[in-house]
Protein backbone atom coordinates (compact mmCIF):
# COMPACT_ATOMS: atom_id res chain seq x y z
CA UNK A 1 0.00 0.00 0.00
CA UNK A 2 1.12 3.55 -0.57
CA UNK A 3 3.10 5.44 -3.17
CA UNK A 4 6.31 3.49 -2.65
CA UNK A 5 4.95 0.54 -4.66
CA UNK A 6 3.55 1.82 -7.98
CA UNK A 7 0.68 -0.09 -9.56
CA UNK A 8 1.82 -1.88 -12.71
CA UNK A 9 -1.51 -1.55 -14.49
CA UNK A 10 -2.00 1.20 -17.07
CA UNK A 11 -3.02 4.46 -15.42
CA UNK A 12 -6.32 4.59 -17.34
CA UNK A 13 -7.46 1.39 -15.61
CA UNK A 14 -7.11 2.73 -12.07
CA UNK A 15 -9.37 4.75 -9.76
CA UNK A 16 -9.32 5.69 -6.10
CA UNK A 17 -11.61 2.70 -5.48
CA UNK A 18 -8.61 0.41 -5.91
CA UNK A 19 -7.34 1.64 -2.55
CA UNK A 20 -10.45 0.28 -0.86
CA UNK A 21 -9.57 -3.20 -2.14
CA UNK A 22 -6.17 -2.92 -0.44
CA UNK A 23 -7.75 -1.78 2.82
CA UNK A 24 -10.27 -4.62 3.01
CA UNK A 25 -7.54 -7.14 2.19
CA UNK A 26 -5.40 -5.75 5.01
CA UNK A 27 -8.36 -5.85 7.42
CA UNK A 28 -8.97 -9.49 6.51
CA UNK A 29 -5.31 -10.35 7.01
CA UNK A 30 -5.20 -8.65 10.42
CA UNK A 31 -8.42 -10.44 11.39
CA UNK A 32 -10.02 -7.21 12.56
CA UNK A 33 -13.55 -7.23 13.86
CA UNK A 34 -14.04 -3.52 13.22
CA UNK A 35 -12.00 -0.53 12.14
CA UNK A 36 -12.21 3.07 10.97
CA UNK A 37 -10.45 4.94 8.16
CA UNK A 38 -8.85 8.39 8.24
CA UNK A 39 -7.93 10.24 5.04
CA UNK A 40 -5.88 13.44 5.22
CA UNK A 41 -5.56 15.98 2.39
CA UNK A 42 -4.93 13.96 -0.79
CA UNK A 43 -5.97 10.86 1.16
CA UNK A 44 -9.49 12.22 1.55
CA UNK A 45 -10.88 10.86 -1.74
CA UNK A 46 -9.46 7.43 -0.86
CA UNK A 47 -11.21 7.51 2.52
CA UNK A 48 -14.49 8.37 0.78
CA UNK A 49 -13.90 5.45 -1.59
CA UNK A 50 -13.61 3.19 1.46
CA UNK A 51 -16.84 4.67 2.83
CA UNK A 52 -18.56 3.79 -0.44
CA UNK A 53 -17.14 0.33 -1.00
CA UNK A 54 -16.22 -1.39 2.24
CA UNK A 55 -18.50 -3.74 4.17
CA UNK A 56 -20.04 -3.56 7.62
CA UNK A 57 -21.34 -6.97 8.69
CA UNK A 58 -20.91 -9.65 11.33
CA UNK A 59 -19.16 -12.02 8.93
CA UNK A 60 -16.44 -9.58 7.75
CA UNK A 61 -14.19 -6.87 9.23
CA UNK A 62 -16.57 -3.98 9.75
CA UNK A 63 -15.90 -0.42 8.59
CA UNK A 64 -17.69 1.61 11.25
CA UNK A 65 -16.63 5.22 10.64
CA UNK A 66 -14.64 7.47 8.32
CA UNK A 67 -12.86 10.73 9.08
CA UNK A 68 -11.74 13.06 6.31
CA UNK A 69 -9.32 15.84 7.26
CA UNK A 70 -8.66 18.81 4.96
CA UNK A 71 -9.77 16.58 2.11
CA UNK A 72 -8.85 17.35 -1.46
CA UNK A 73 -12.21 17.67 -3.20
CA UNK A 74 -13.23 15.31 -5.96
CA UNK A 75 -12.50 16.58 -9.49
CA UNK A 76 -16.06 17.78 -10.15
CA UNK A 77 -16.28 19.79 -6.92
CA UNK A 78 -15.92 23.54 -6.81
CA UNK A 79 -12.80 24.70 -5.03
CA UNK A 80 -11.73 28.30 -4.65
CA UNK A 81 -8.04 27.34 -4.82
CA UNK A 82 -7.51 24.17 -6.89
CA UNK A 83 -4.28 22.48 -5.76
CA UNK A 84 -1.56 22.94 -8.35
CA UNK A 85 -1.04 19.21 -8.76
CA UNK A 86 -4.68 18.57 -9.68
CA UNK A 87 -4.81 21.58 -11.99
CA UNK A 88 -1.76 20.48 -13.96
CA UNK A 89 -2.95 16.90 -14.28
CA UNK A 90 -6.48 17.89 -15.23
CA UNK A 91 -5.53 20.48 -17.84
CA UNK A 92 -1.94 19.90 -18.94
CA UNK A 93 -0.75 16.51 -17.66
CA UNK A 94 2.83 17.74 -17.28
CA UNK A 95 4.30 15.07 -15.03
CA UNK A 96 7.83 16.40 -15.36
CA UNK A 97 6.69 19.86 -14.28
CA UNK A 98 4.89 18.51 -11.23
CA UNK A 99 8.03 16.68 -10.16
CA UNK A 100 10.11 19.81 -10.73
CA UNK A 101 7.73 21.99 -8.71
CA UNK A 102 7.69 19.61 -5.76
CA UNK A 103 11.42 18.98 -5.79
CA UNK A 104 12.06 22.71 -5.27
CA UNK A 105 10.67 22.51 -1.72
CA UNK A 106 13.04 21.53 1.13
CA UNK A 107 10.87 18.58 2.15
CA UNK A 108 11.39 16.94 -1.26
CA UNK A 109 15.14 17.53 -1.56
CA UNK A 110 15.81 13.88 -0.88
CA UNK A 111 19.52 14.09 -1.65
CA UNK A 112 19.78 15.81 1.74
CA UNK A 113 19.57 14.08 5.10
CA UNK A 114 16.45 14.52 7.22
CA UNK A 115 18.38 16.85 9.52
CA UNK A 116 19.52 18.97 6.57
CA UNK A 117 15.99 19.14 5.18
CA UNK A 118 14.68 20.14 8.61
CA UNK A 119 17.23 22.95 8.77
CA UNK A 120 16.25 24.17 5.29
CA UNK A 121 12.59 24.13 6.32
CA UNK A 122 13.50 26.19 9.38
CA UNK A 123 15.41 28.74 7.32
CA UNK A 124 12.67 29.06 4.70
CA UNK A 125 9.94 29.61 7.31
CA UNK A 126 9.18 33.34 7.50
CA UNK A 127 7.40 34.12 10.76
CA UNK A 128 6.39 37.57 9.53
CA UNK A 129 4.66 36.21 6.43
CA UNK A 130 3.32 32.94 7.82
CA UNK A 131 -0.21 32.50 9.07
CA UNK A 132 -0.44 32.80 12.88
CA UNK A 133 -1.90 29.29 13.13
CA UNK A 134 1.13 27.89 11.28
CA UNK A 135 3.49 29.86 13.50
CA UNK A 136 1.78 28.35 16.53
CA UNK A 137 2.32 24.86 15.17
CA UNK A 138 5.95 25.58 14.26
CA UNK A 139 6.68 26.72 17.82
CA UNK A 140 4.93 23.80 19.49
CA UNK A 141 7.32 21.87 21.75
CA UNK A 142 6.48 18.60 19.97
CA UNK A 143 7.28 20.03 16.54
CA UNK A 144 10.70 18.31 16.05
CA UNK A 145 9.16 14.85 16.40
CA UNK A 146 6.23 15.74 14.15
CA UNK A 147 8.50 17.19 11.47
CA UNK A 148 10.81 14.16 11.55
CA UNK A 149 7.84 11.88 11.05
CA UNK A 150 6.66 14.04 8.16
CA UNK A 151 10.09 14.05 6.51
CA UNK A 152 10.42 10.28 6.89
CA UNK A 153 7.00 9.80 5.31
CA UNK A 154 7.93 11.94 2.29
CA UNK A 155 11.13 9.97 1.78
CA UNK A 156 9.27 6.67 1.84
CA UNK A 157 6.67 7.98 -0.60
CA UNK A 158 9.25 8.07 -3.39
CA UNK A 159 11.66 5.43 -2.10
CA UNK A 160 11.13 3.41 -5.30
CA UNK A 161 10.97 6.41 -7.60
CA UNK A 162 8.47 9.19 -8.36
CA UNK A 163 6.19 7.02 -10.50
CA UNK A 164 3.70 6.18 -7.76
CA UNK A 165 3.53 9.78 -6.54
CA UNK A 166 2.89 11.16 -10.03
CA UNK A 167 0.35 8.44 -10.85
CA UNK A 168 -1.48 9.24 -7.63
CA UNK A 169 -1.68 12.90 -8.60
CA UNK A 170 -3.18 11.93 -11.95
CA UNK A 171 -5.68 9.47 -10.43
CA UNK A 172 -6.96 12.16 -8.05
CA UNK A 173 -7.78 14.28 -11.11
CA UNK A 174 -9.91 11.55 -12.73
CA UNK A 175 -13.40 10.20 -12.19
CA UNK A 176 -13.23 8.48 -8.77
CA UNK A 177 -15.54 5.64 -9.85
CA UNK A 178 -18.32 6.37 -7.33
CA UNK A 179 -20.72 9.09 -6.23
CA UNK A 180 -20.49 10.57 -2.75
CA UNK A 181 -24.26 10.54 -2.36
CA UNK A 182 -24.22 6.74 -2.83
CA UNK A 183 -22.18 6.23 0.36
CA UNK A 184 -24.35 4.24 2.73
CA UNK A 185 -26.64 6.43 4.79
CA UNK A 186 -25.92 4.93 8.22
CA UNK A 187 -22.12 5.30 8.08
CA UNK A 188 -20.69 8.11 10.27
CA UNK A 189 -18.54 10.42 8.14
CA UNK A 190 -16.66 13.27 9.80
CA UNK A 191 -15.23 16.17 7.81
CA UNK A 192 -12.59 18.56 9.16
CA UNK A 193 -11.51 21.82 7.51
CA UNK A 194 -9.99 25.20 8.35
CA UNK A 195 -11.46 28.51 7.21
CA UNK A 196 -7.99 29.83 6.30
CA UNK A 197 -6.82 26.76 4.37
CA UNK A 198 -5.28 27.99 1.10
CA UNK A 199 -4.32 24.49 -0.08
CA UNK A 200 -7.81 23.00 -0.04
CA UNK A 201 -10.83 25.24 0.23
CA UNK A 202 -13.36 24.44 2.98
CA UNK A 203 -15.89 24.62 0.15
CA UNK A 204 -14.79 21.07 -0.70
CA UNK A 205 -15.94 19.94 2.74
CA UNK A 206 -19.22 21.80 2.51
CA UNK A 207 -19.96 20.24 -0.86
CA UNK A 208 -18.97 16.77 0.36
CA UNK A 209 -21.37 17.14 3.29
CA UNK A 210 -24.15 18.30 0.95
CA UNK A 211 -23.71 15.27 -1.28
CA UNK A 212 -23.71 12.88 1.67
CA UNK A 213 -26.91 14.43 2.99
CA UNK A 214 -28.44 14.21 -0.47
CA UNK A 215 -28.02 10.45 -0.05
CA UNK A 216 -29.92 10.61 3.26
CA UNK A 217 -26.80 10.28 5.40
CA UNK A 218 -27.72 11.71 8.80
CA UNK A 219 -24.38 10.78 10.37
CA UNK A 220 -22.39 13.54 8.65
CA UNK A 221 -20.42 15.84 10.95
CA UNK A 222 -18.86 18.90 9.29
CA UNK A 223 -16.24 20.79 11.31
CA UNK A 224 -14.98 24.06 9.83
CA UNK A 225 -12.51 25.49 12.34
CA UNK A 226 -12.18 29.27 12.33
CA UNK A 227 -8.71 30.67 11.67
CA UNK A 228 -7.10 27.31 10.96
CA UNK A 229 -4.97 26.37 7.96
CA UNK A 230 -4.26 23.14 6.11
CA UNK A 231 -1.47 22.15 8.46
CA UNK A 232 -2.84 23.54 11.72
CA UNK A 233 -6.14 21.70 11.29
CA UNK A 234 -4.29 18.43 10.84
CA UNK A 235 -1.98 18.92 13.84
CA UNK A 236 -4.01 20.83 16.45
CA UNK A 237 -7.13 18.66 16.22
CA UNK A 238 -5.50 15.22 16.20
CA UNK A 239 -6.91 14.20 19.58
CA UNK A 240 -10.41 15.47 18.84
CA UNK A 241 -10.44 13.74 15.46
CA UNK A 242 -9.47 10.40 17.00
CA UNK A 243 -11.83 10.77 19.95
CA UNK A 244 -14.76 11.64 17.70
CA UNK A 245 -13.91 8.78 15.39
CA UNK A 246 -13.89 6.32 18.28
CA UNK A 247 -17.22 7.68 19.52
CA UNK A 248 -18.70 7.23 16.04
CA UNK A 249 -17.40 3.65 15.85
CA UNK A 250 -18.96 2.79 19.18
CA UNK A 251 -22.30 4.33 18.26
CA UNK A 252 -22.53 2.35 15.02
CA UNK A 253 -21.58 -0.88 16.79
CA UNK A 254 -24.60 -0.58 19.08
CA UNK A 255 -26.95 -0.35 16.10
CA UNK A 256 -25.97 -3.77 14.75
CA UNK A 257 -26.26 -2.64 11.12
CA UNK A 258 -25.17 -4.88 8.26
CA UNK A 259 -23.85 -3.81 4.87
CA UNK A 260 -21.95 -6.07 2.49
CA UNK A 261 -20.08 -3.41 0.55
CA UNK A 262 -19.61 -2.77 -3.17
CA UNK A 263 -16.11 -4.09 -3.88
CA UNK A 264 -15.49 -6.37 -6.82
CA UNK A 265 -12.78 -8.64 -5.34
CA UNK A 266 -12.17 -10.29 -8.71
CA UNK A 267 -10.51 -7.15 -10.06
Amino acid sequence: MGWSSPDRRPLRERTVLDHAKDVVTLADYLQLEAYAVIGISGGGPYALACAYALPSSASKPSLRAVSVVTELGLPDMSQAWPPLVVFLNKHLNLRWLIKWVFSRFPVWKLYLSDEERMEEMRKSFDVKKAHPADVEIARHPNRPDWVRLFLSSMREAVSQGWGGFLDDAAILSMNPGFRVKDIRAELPVQLWYGTDDTNVSPKAGIETAQRLRAGDNTKVELHVEHGETHGSTQVKYQRRILEDLRRAMDSLATLGTSYEGKIDRSA
